[in-house]
């Protein structure tokens, strides 16, 4: 096997870091964080052992917007979701791949998986804050009993 010089590794090493401009992870519309690397929130999931909670959308989404302005915005929701789960987001238009593996087929969705990849549950389109809270209890519920 052949290595390259550190010479020549570091500064391209520096080069792709420098370049590297993440999204940030606050929606700027939203109090809620929401990591919209979601692979790095998986890992996450995984080794916290807390399940993620994938929030799908697509351009131009009405109804997406308004989920994140209103029902993401909601203090009993962003308490409950940062206490609970691993918050990521994504667009679907930018990711098909991954939208159509968890079979969405409407926007928003929202996709509870477990810590070691089951779906738990799913929240096809728009839901005020309460009835978002109860859903989310109701799909966890079982799972985290057993953990504890």
């Amino acid at each position: 096997m052949r290595y390259r010089p550190l010479h020549l590794v570091i500064p391209l090493l520096s080069l792709l870091v420098a370049q590297h401009n993440p999204a940030p992870a606050r929606e700027l519309d939203t109090a809620l964080r929401f990591e919209r690397d979601v692979r790095a929130a998986w890992h996450t999931a995984r080794t916290t052992h807390r399940p993620l909670l994938l929030f799908i959308t697509h351009d131009g989404c009405r109804y997406c917007r308004k989920m994140r302005n209103e029902t993401f915005a909601h203090p009993g929701v962003i308490n409950h979701v940062e206490n609970t789960f691993v918050p990521a987001t994504f667009d679907a238009s930018q990711e098909p791949a991954l939208a159509k593996r968890l079979k969405v087929r409407r926007y928003p969705t929202t996709v509870v998986l477990g810590p070691r990849g089951k779906v738990w549950g799913v929240v096809p389109g728009y839901v005020s804050a309460t009835e978002f809270q109860t859903k989310l209890r109701a799909m966890t519920r079982p799972h985290l009993a057993r953990s504890q």
